[in-house]
């Protein structure tokens, strides 16, 4: 994500932590998404910037930022991590603090119901091979290796969508 919420991106550009990453338009769906791998098998998938999933390797999700929203996997919920803007002062120019609210279970099923929505429907276009790459970083110009396996994991996860915790920065 960018540092100034109001910039745009440019991932294939700038998230040089995705090894293989390509930028693609389904056919029927206006959003410009962003499909990459870090070396390790996790996998971030970005639907214009907005929102946009992070997985582990097994197709559990990390983490993601929704509706303007930072959440993380915490246990067997998410956390909703919400950014406050304290006062600028000479000292603390331009700080922002996160407040943390785990989901509840209701709040948790509609937040897996959406993901699951765009997952499915991406899915379902690159099954269809209904897609156009428009740039990438990839070794032969095409869908990095994996893409379908993953989002097919992803879908096929149950009651364990969620990774561990991950380990505070």
């Amino acid at each position: 994500m960018a540092r100034i919420e109001e910039d745009k991106e440019d991932l294939i550009r700038d998230a040089l932590a995705l090894h293989e990453r390509v930028e693609l338009s389904c056919d029927n769906w206006p959003a410009v998404i962003t499909i990459g791998f870090f070396r390790d098998g996790r996998c971030s998938i970005y639907i214009d910037q907005d929102p946009f999933y992070q997985f582990d390797r097994n197709g559990r999700l990390r983490r993601c930022f929704e509706a303007g929203l930072l959440y993380r996997s915490q246990g067997h919920t998410l956390s909703c991590l919400k950014r406050h803007r304290i006062p600028s002062t000479e000292e603390h120019p331009r700080e922002v603090r996160l407040q943390r609210r785990d989901l509840t279970p209701e709040e948790l099923n509609g937040f897996r119901e959406r993901m699951r929505r765009h997952i499915g429907r991406l899915q379902g276009c690159l099954s269809r091979n209904a897609f156009r790459i428009s740039r990438g970083v990839t070794q032969a110009g095409t869908l990095p290796k994996g893409t379908l396996n993953m989002l097919n994991r992803i879908l096929q996860r149950q009651d364990d969508f969620l990774a561990t915790a991950p380990a505070p920065r």
